[in-house]
């Protein structure tokens, strides 16, 4: 406020960028309050980019006070892209101020990719820094994808370093799909591993009053429980294609929990011409008070975790079931720390998630105790030794109203609290 130099969101008092005849970015220095070079945040001073013929950025670079190579943001000094002559990127190289291949904060040191003749793309690898296959941060090493005749993605398919199939961070290993004649999705389906739940998610469309609806079928056709607690989804539109009802259901027909924390939602007419808002219910069919401050979902409602439904044999976990502790941290401590400050963004919300995953961190030498609820019922896991290639587990994280949450703890106490069964994975 008195007109001195101050620091910027950088970390230094300004920058200068560079650029060519054609006003193409060619880099930045950053400098302290007299002028000089200094090093930003992240601990460089000087950004320099390269680019090819067509004006393809093919390098990235970083510098420190000296003008020596140094790290940057991603922690790697440079990178390097290639390009074919369509300008697709075939090739993206990360290297250590030694100019060596490095493995970057994605945990690879270079990917490649390939396409077909439309340049859409079909295949793509994470390499090491000795060029073969690793397993990057989401848990493969390569993803393969083919195209029907009109261009529409028809399978991905997610691979480990060793060429098998392996389960991307959504649970499957696989996915197909369908359309119809117009080339809107008429079902898909995702394929786990042997010994674990796959499911289909078969989805129909009636155009007269546009009703449409989905349901999720196991490899027998029959109804199951997708990640997110439902099996069907009920779609109901007026005449003008408006929405006017929806609802979800579990495998069993009962009503279930979807999106924005409701069992259904309906349509109410407003006094005003033209006025009309949805309104949602919970599962007992009692309306939901919208009166969050954005004013666009129910304020009761909390967040929880899910087994997913590819989850591996030998966890003891089963789809559906609610994780309510993991070691020590359970999620009741979560909720109660956000409820005094009615901030559902607030850090305590990830501190489950957290433990979840250092409890399923590849390596981790000793088991480590899960609380679950499964089909009302508080059962207490042991989760063994996990290999280097992990267990194959995925959480998915919902809503539900408050008090329901209420609900299960008078019924199962919190963590540590009542009887419980124990069971020890093989």
């Amino acid at each position: 406020r008195h007109g001195e130099p101050v620091p910027g969101v950088e970390g230094a008092f300004a920058k200068t960028s560079r650029y060519d005849a054609r006003g193409t970015w060619l880099g930045s220095t950053w400098l302290d309050d007299a002028g000089r070079p200094q090093a930003n945040k992240d601990g460089f001073v000087e950004l320099r980019l390269g680019y090819d013929e067509k004006c393809n950025q093919v390098t990235q670079a970083y510098f420190d006070t000296a003008g020596q190579p140094c790290p940057g943001g991603d922690k790697t000094h440079r990178w390097v892209k290639t390009y074919n002559a369509r300008r697709d990127c075939l090739r993206w190289e990360f290297f250590d101020p030694r100019d060596h291949l490095m493995i970057g904060v994605g945990g690879y040191a270079a990917t490649v990719v390939e396409y077909d003749p439309s340049g859409r793309e079909t295949s793509k690898t994470f390499l090491g820094v000795d060029g073969k296959p690793v397993s990057q941060s989401t848990g493969w090493a390569t993803i393969r994808q083919a195209f029907n005749p009109s261009g529409l993605l028809q399978r991905t398919e997610f691979y480990d370093p060793a060429g098998l199939p392996v389960l991307c961070n959504g649970g499957y290993c696989a996915a197909s799909y369908e359309y119809d004649e117009s080339g809107s999705m008429r079902s898909s389906t995702w394929t786990g591993l042997p010994g674990l739940t796959a499911y289909t998610t078969d989805i129909e469309t009636f155009v007269a009053g546009a009703r449409r609806s989905e349901r999720y079928l196991d490899a027998d056709g029959n109804l199951v429980d997708s990640s997110g607690g439902y099996a069907q989804v009920n779609v109901e539109y007026n005449e003008a294609a408006v929405l006017q009802r929806l609802s979800y259901r579990d495998a069993r027909g009962q009503p279930a929990y979807g999106p924005y924390a409701s069992a259904g939602a309906e349509v109410v007419t407003g006094p005003e011409v033209g006025s009309q808002s949805l309104q949602y219910y919970d599962i007992a069919g009692e309306l939901l008070r919208d009166n969050d401050h954005h004013g666009t979902r129910p304020l009761l409602y909390v967040n929880f975790l899910r087994a997913a439904d590819c989850v591996a044999a030998r966890s003891g976990l089963r789809p559906g079931d609610v994780i309510w502790q993991v070691g020590e941290f359970s999620f009741p401590q979560s909720v109660e720390d956000v409820w005094e400050k009615f901030d559902y963004d607030h850090p305590a919300m990830t501190k489950i998630t957290t433990a979840w995953s250092a409890a399923l961190r590849p390596g981790r030498p000793a088991p480590v105790r899960v609380v679950v609820i499964r089909q009302g019922q508080r059962l207490e896991l042991t989760l063994p030794e996990v290999p280097a290639g992990g267990v194959g587990l995925w959480t998915d994280t919902r809503m539900i109203p408050v008090r329901d949450y209420q609900a299960m703890v008078a019924r199962h106490g919190k963590p540590d609290a009542g009887s419980a069964t124990t069971t020890t994975t093989p």
